[in-house]
């Protein structure tokens, strides 16, 4: 696979001497001293015989515009993916030796507080779709892999610990971001078990479907953290690694999680697109699944403007989840409980979409008055993410007290928020700084930040 520091060094139009010439006078101008300009160093760092020393990943990474925190942060030669962009994720093919590289690659994804972007829409979306369903046609079996013997007890172990993060979704005690962190650090192994230890076929298989889990899992946690764009990386990579499985249900899965990222920053055409998808990969899933594919749906219809299918989606979908089961295989890894927070959640954005924040209200002020009372379960993970579109509909309705009462539960119900959830809180107020109960509810959101995600 294309080593990341030779994309870099490609993009920039430099030969392996321009490069190293190039390293050697910015390891001076940053006061490193002397470094000699040999082309051999290069060849060797991208072959990936040998690793830079630390001043020379400082200027490299200077070069790149990157920062020496992150360097720190990701270690060689994951920081150098920040750099590399988007294209990685648009030119691998879906190969066996393609899923390897898309595993390696979100390894590491950086934290992009910004405004939220997609690499994926459009007629680049609609070439990826068609090459996951060429892949589950013709699917290539995953080769047995010679190294270090695997023991059955070690995955058995990563599979419980992956079900127990993915349980999480449904209500927890533990902040979302550690639980990022939990999810991120067992994502690293998996990636380690499937490049560097030997298995057969069966287990190869096995660990594809592990990553597919653990990157939706890291998906919706990004998600959870206002992390759209990370969210976004993390479901491709659970696209190529279920593609590569041949799982149509893993498949499914993926296309379901970035169906969200869709909905939330994307195009809801998009989003619909891979809805038809998902369903058509798998056509019978679980009475909840279905239930959350039609949800996607309604806010998909509801953002288009298309109140009637909008409404219908969401009927259906408080239909699907009460519906007995086609499947035997009821509550597998991906049937997502769809509870009347969840269909309460949906119809008050899905309003608020169609400009009808008044009826949005009367949704929210249910939720609202149902997360205000003690709960014999904990709040999900997504709640202070949900809760977003209350502070949208209460400020669309000038009830600037219901907005602020609305960004103090969402810090009560997390402990704290993440930086890219505060940024999209603060977006939301700053307009209206005018207002006591605003600043007092910025300042609120300044004392309870994150620093950052512990990955």
């Amino acid at each position: 696979m294309t080593h990341p520091l030779a994309r870099l060094r490609a993009t920039a139009g430099l030969s392996h001497p321009d490069y190293a010439r190039l390293v050697a006078q910015t390891h001076s101008k940053l006061g490193y001293g002397h470094m000699a300009a040999r082309r051999e160093k290069v060849s060797r760092w991208e072959s990936g015989r040998t690793v830079p020393e630390h001043t020379a990943q400082l200027a490299i990474a200077h070069i790149h515009g990157i920062e020496p925190r992150e360097v720190y942060r990701l270690g060689w030669p994951a920081w150098l993916r920040i750099a590399t962009g988007d294209a990685d994720w648009l030119e691998i093919p879906y190969t066996n030796e393609g899923a390897v590289e898309t595993v390696h690659n979100a390894i590491g994804l950086p934290e992009a507080h910004a405004t939220p972007t997609l690499v994926v829409g459009g007629p680049a979306l609609a070439r990826q779709l068609r090459a996951v369903r060429a892949r589950l046609a013709r699917p290539q079996p995953w080769p047995a892999r010679d190294g270090p013997g695997l023991p059955d007890d070690y995955l058995d172990w990563a599979e419980a610990r992956t079900e127990a993060l993915e349980q999480h979704e449904s209500g927890t005690l533990v902040p979302p971001a550690a639980l990022y962190g939990s999810a991120h650090a067992e994502f690293r192994m998996i990636v380690h078990l499937l490049t560097r230890t030997g298995y057969d076929h069966p287990t190869g298989q096995r660990l594809l479907r592990l990553a597919t889990r653990i990157s939706l899992t890291c998906a919706w946690l990004s998600s959870a953290l206002g992390e759209e764009t990370r969210a976004e990386r993390h479901s491709l990579t659970a696209l190529r690694t279920a593609a590569a499985a041949a799982d149509p249900e893993y498949v499914s899965a993926a296309m379901d999680q970035l169906s969200m990222r869709h909905l939330l920053v994307g195009d809801p055409a998009d989003a619909l697109a891979l809805l038809r998808a998902a369903r058509a990969t798998y056509p019978r899933p679980s009475p909840h699944t279905s239930a959350s594919l039609y949800v996607k749906e309604a806010l998909a219809h509801a953002r288009l403007g298309l109140t009637d299918a909008f409404a219908r989606s969401l009927d259906l979908a408080a239909e699907a989840r009460t519906a007995p089961s086609e499947n035997e295989e009821v509550g597998g890894p991906f049937d997502i409980n769809v509870d009347d927070h969840h269909l309460a959640g949906a119809g008050a954005a899905a309003w608020f979409f169609l400009g009808r924040p008044h009826r949005a209200r009367s949704y929210f002020d249910a939720l609202t008055d149902s997360l205000a009372e003690p709960r014999p379960t904990p709040p999900s993970p997504l709640t202070a993410r949900r809760l977003l579109s209350g502070v949208d509909t209460y400020l669309a309705l000038n009830e600037i007290d219901l907005a602020c009462w609305t960004v103090h539960r969402a810090i009560a119900l997390t402990g704290h928020l993440s930086p890219g959830l505060t940024t999209a809180y603060r977006d939301r107020l700053n307009p209206y700084q005018h207002e006591p109960l605003v600043r007092a509810a910025l300042d609120h959101l300044s004392d309870n930040t994150a620093d950052r995600f512990p990955v």
